[in-house]
């Protein structure tokens, strides 16, 4: 309730605790009782405030995209990381692809964090044209659009050219288990970018880390998101894909649940990376 009306008076939250005197109009009641009524019927929140926070920068959402989520922040700085090490560091143009792009938060988050470091340029692809639509607008809001080639497209299928990094945040939710996620998510996010296929729901995951390897660079990495009980199965099918030299490991979430596959081509992880 704080969020809707903060969000028809056009301001923080927080403000709504220290201006006590402000006048709420009869027209700002009319449009408050209309947001409550999308929220009844589950309409999430982010999408009628048209925003989500992620990674310290508001992204603007719709239904066109997924809504980010807090525990995909570590993939951002899983891939500042990345580009942090002095192996990297040094790269004239060092290439990042962030598949599946949706509402752009991943790759702008990094591209902003980066905003000072020269030759970082980054490709977004996503199957869907809509979401394309959405992180274009999110990359010019922050200013970072000069640095993004977005490309529609189903998963790696756009990459033409080697990269350094695969950024991927994929549908991982089990068909069978998607019916019971949330009416939020079923009734109102596109399922495109919520369900990964029957069984393991690993179907989108598992073409992206057998592709990954014949476009990335010497030295590159692939870092992607996956849900609750799949990093046994996604790290098996990485060290088939990569072979016995890549560096495979999972970084937990601040729940402590596996979330990000990280694969390292020729790594040896330094000191201050070793976790």
């Amino acid at each position: 309730a704080r969020v809707l009306l903060a969000h028809i008076l056009k301001l923080e939250p927080s403000a709504l605790l220290i201006e006590l005197d402000l006048v709420v109009t009869d027209e700002d009641v009319r449009r408050f009782e209309e947001l409550v009524e999308r929220r009844e019927t589950h309409e999430p929140l982010a999408y009628i405030v048209g925003e989500r926070e992620f990674f310290g920068l508001r992204f603007i959402v719709d239904e066109r995209a997924l809504i980010p989520r807090p525990e995909t922040e570590l993939l951002v700085e899983e891939a500042l990381e990345f580009a942090a090490d002095p192996r990297h560091a040094t790269i004239a143009t060092l290439l990042i692809a962030d598949i599946g792009t949706g509402s752009g938060c991943i790759g702008i988050s990094v591209a902003a964090s980066l905003d000072g470091r020269p030759g970082v340029q980054f490709i977004a692809t996503d199957i869907s044209g809509d979401a394309i639509d959405v992180a274009r607008s999110n990359a010019e809001r922050h200013s970072v659009a000069d640095r993004f080639d977005f490309r529609v497209g189903d998963s790696l299928a756009p990459l033409t050219e080697p990269v350094d990094l695969i950024i991927a945040n994929p549908p991982y939710v089990p068909e069978e288990n998607a019916a019971r996620l949330q009416p939020e998510i079923t009734k109102f996010e596109p399922q495109v970018a919520i369900t990964g296929g029957p069984g393991d729901g690993l179907r989108v995951s598992r073409r992206i880390i057998e592709g990954a390897p014949r476009l990335l660079r010497p030295g590159g990495g692939l870092l992607m998101e996956m849900g609750y009980g799949q990093a046994d199965l996604a790290i098996d099918i990485a060290r088939r894909a990569f072979g016995a030299d890549a560096e495979i490991d999972v970084q937990l979430d601040l729940a402590g649940i596996p979330r990000v596959l990280r694969v390292w081509t020729d790594w040896v992880p330094t000191p201050a990376t070793i976790q």
